[in-house]
């Protein structure tokens, strides 16, 4: 059970492994876990930082596991490099990717080029 957290949790998915959990927070930020050394109280965040300035509502790893897209609640998303812990800003950043709050998002298997978000009405296809 994760407890650590101080805010609303809005969205979480697992790494194609199983290896890293990944949290989007009402505060805007991400959140990344590694499952394989939870255990106890020793539940703290390996990868912590501010994606967006509103909530983010999803998360989804990249095919590489070395990435993480975030979709948040002004239709904004960002991608962030996860290999260097003290990375603070994004890879790129969309700031309209949708007209409204971006609800899920995920990679597509085959091609990690492509990944699909959707909020309450659209379903966008993205080549990047």
């Amino acid at each position: 059970m994760f407890t650590r957290f101080k805010s609303l949790v809005h969205g979480a998915t697992f790494r194609q492994d199983g290896g890293l959990l990944g949290v989007g927070t009402h505060e805007g930020f991400a959140q990344c876990y590694d499952v394989s050394k939870i255990s106890g109280t020793s539940r703290k965040a390996i990868r912590l930082f501010r994606a967006h300035q509103v909530p983010v509502n999803a998360v989804a790893f990249a095919k590489d596991s070395y990435s993480i897209l975030t979709m948040a609640d002004d239709g904004s998303m960002a991608f962030w490099d996860l290999t260097d812990p003290r990375t603070q800003s994004s890879l790129w950043h969309n700031e309209r990717a949708h007209d409204d709050s971006i609800r899920t998002g995920q990679f597509m298997e085959l091609n990690d080029n492509y990944f699909i978000t959707g909020n309450l009405k659209i379903l966008f296809m993205i080549n990047y």
